[in-house]
């Protein structure tokens, strides 16, 4: 089943969950890398502008980099958004070539967002806003100040 959120981001592909995504309150964390999720926990696309993307996917590869079997397969689904970059940018007269991020094993959609002022300026970079308990913790510990906390 798929569930319905108008206000995701309009690139991204929704995630399989149930009626309720609520996570029980304990259960979120509860788990290892080796013991698949329940639907009633899967990881959820956070929907606010100041998730730090660069600290959710790390946390994210931490985690999956310890997965194993079923567990790991599951997380599969889970994607990246990217935006597009001018192939050249100059920055204090230096000419740059941006190299776009691709952690091996993470599927990619292109940013469709109307409107988007990253694509429009050219500015790029990406998007990874799967939350989950599981690697939540690490996240906390990496984000930068002033960033989205869970909670």
């Amino acid at each position: 089943m798929l569930r319905e959120h108008p206000e995701v981001h309009s690139g991204a592909y929704r995630a399989p969950a149930v009626l309720d995504p609520s996570t029980p309150p304990g259960v979120a964390a509860e788990g290892g890398p080796t013991i698949p999720l329940t639907s009633v926990e899967l990881p959820r696309w956070i929907d606010h502008p100041r998730v730090d993307s660069q600290a959710m996917l790390s946390a994210f590869l931490d985690y999956r980099g310890r997965c194993t079997g079923e567990a790991r397969a599951q997380l599969d689904h889970l994607y990246m958004i990217v935006h597009s970059h001018e192939p050249t940018i100059v920055v204090g007269g230096q000419v740059i070539r941006p190299q776009e991020i691709r952690p091996q094993d993470i599927r990619t959609r292109p940013c469709a967002a109307q409107e988007c002022e990253r694509c429009l300026t050219g500015r790029g970079g990406y998007q990874f806003k799967w939350y989950h308990g599981r690697w939540g913790g690490v996240y906390v510990r990496l984000r930068r100040d002033g960033t989205w906390t869970p909670g």
